[in-house]
């Protein structure tokens, strides 16, 4: 009996969608994104001048958009005719690390006629979410879960399909003391966090974790610590009902005043309005 016996870099993927739509944007529209959330599109018909990274390109007919979570995306109008465009959002990770630092891919890629099987997938995944928001018994939700479950993976596999020349041949290689230390800070949010009590937990000094953090990830190791917590705070914004005073705990602020400061000053609103900015503004 075959057995699957060495460790993968793909046994510690999770993928969850978060919503997907299929848009029909008007002429004219124009818009500056972001989200927590990994985007993705597919243009189906029209174009547009997208600007992301301090780069600027033509996305059209036959076009595949990624967006990685925390990034500006600005859409600019470049012709006279509707913008069609399957739009999915998700959290992709492999342990706790964003998907995107481990097997980066360009912004745009040109996928054409091997998209058919891609786009019948998007669609079939969109119906039964569609199918999921209606009222009906437990077991029969549980039921739907989980094909939507199975749909998403087929979708995944399909994706990575129609990209497989655009992946890089191996991933990134993160040091695995980095890795276990992201996902220790992942699950101690709520925690007090210092750079002695992280150095002492992969057994390194201070000075030669930061520079093994500012290699690896690309910020200081208290940068991370802070990203991720108002990454959480965000993503407990938008998806539940908790109190702000809940929600800054929840993330290791004992003080509500120096969270809203803290959250503020790095998004641009109070954690009340990044709320409302969420639960009214249409998705991507």
């Amino acid at each position: 009996m075959p057995f699957l016996r060495e460790k993968f870099i793909f046994d510690d993927l999770t993928f969850q969608a978060r919503w997907i739509f299929e848009w029909y944007r008007e002429v004219g529209w124009n818009e500056s994104l972001t989200s927590i959330y990994t985007i993705i599109w597919y243009v189906l018909s029209g174009s547009k001048r997208i600007e992301m990274n301090g780069d600027a390109f033509l996305l059209e007919q036959g076009n595949l958009l990624i967006v990685p979570p925390d990034t500006v995306l600005r859409i600019r109008s470049e012709d006279q005719n509707p913008f069609h465009y399957l739009a999915l959002g998700c959290e992709a990770r492999i342990g706790s690390l964003p998907l995107s630092r481990r097997l980066p891919l360009p912004a745009k890629i040109l996928l054409g006629e091997s998209s058919n099987r891609l786009v019948s997938l998007w669609r079939k995944l969109l119906e039964q979410v569609k199918e999921l928001q209606k009222d009906g018994p437990v077991i029969e939700e549980m039921s739907e879960r989980l094909k939507i479950q199975s749909s998403t993976l087929d979708w995944l596999s399909e994706m990575i399909r129609c990209c497989r020349y655009y992946l890089p041949t191996e991933p990134v290689q993160i040091d695995e003391r980095i890795a276990e230390l992201c996902g220790f800070i992942n699950d101690h949010l709520h925690e007090e966090l210092t750079a002695p009590l992280l150095a002492g937990r992969v057994h390194v000094s201070e000075s030669h974790l930061r520079s093994l953090f500012q290699k690896h990830i690309g910020l200081s190791l208290m940068q991370y610590v802070l990203q991720e917590r108002l990454r959480r705070a965000r993503q407990l914004l938008w998806m539940t009902d908790y109190t702000v005073k809940i929600i800054a705990e929840s993330v290791g602020f004992n003080d509500q005043s120096q969270f809203s400061h803290t959250f503020r000053r790095l998004t641009g609103a109070s954690p009340s309005d990044y709320r409302k900015q969420t639960k009214h503004h249409l998705l991507p």
